[in-house]
């Protein structure tokens, strides 16, 4: 037996439609609040610090946030009462990014100081000296393994996506006087 489908009363099908609007208003707005929440800009006084996530910078140790740099930074937010916000980042590149559209104030993170970068960028003196070094697989053939930068030539390294270290391999590569290829990945920091 099929049956007639009832229409909602004019008074119902008002309340639904208001309903429906502030919805929809109420998205808008949210989204407008959180318009610049992907990099930060806290605003005010507070520093927003994007601050690579690694061993020495910023580590989290079961509920507890730590890290060398994330701790003088604290110290230094004490020292001269201006809040931080971190935000951690996984790449120089997204820190970069966010630097340049307002969204953080300061870039914590491994950058080599060079002519270029300086062009570009104010950097602070060196807290500490850190080496580049390069991982490679045990191999059991000697002819294989790496001892010199010569034995890269020819050679593929992987960095970071974006890192300042293509810009050193480059380099080392017209100093050899031969091609080193470079390839980068997306996912992984340092």
């Amino acid at each position: 037996m099929l049956q007639r489908r009832q229409l909602p009363k004019k008074g119902n099908l008002t309340i639904l439609v208001l309903l429906l609007a502030a919805t929809v208003a109420a998205m808008v707005a949210l989204a407008r609040c959180g318009g610049t929440a992907r990099h930060g800009a806290s605003g005010g006084d507070t520093l927003d610090v994007a601050i690579e996530f690694t061993p020495l910078n910023y580590y989290s140790y079961g509920d507890t946030l730590d890290g060398f740099t994330s701790d003088l930074l604290r110290h230094l937010a004490a020292q001269h009462h201006r809040p931080m916000k971190f935000h951690p980042i996984t790449t120089l590149e997204v820190g970069l990014e966010g630097l340049e559209t307002g969204g953080y104030d300061i870039v914590v993170a491994q950058f080599p100081v060079t002519g270029e970068n300086k062009q570009h960028y104010a950097f602070t003196s060196a807290r500490y000296l850190d080496n580049q070094v390069m991982l490679q697989r045990r191999l059991d053939d000697v002819t294989l393994r790496v001892n010199s930068q010569l034995d890269l030539a020819h050679d593929t390294v992987t960095i970071v996506k974006g890192s300042p270290m293509k810009e050193r391999l480059e380099g080392l590569s017209r100093e050899i006087g031969d091609t080193i290829y470079v390839a980068e990945d997306p996912d992984y920091g340092p």
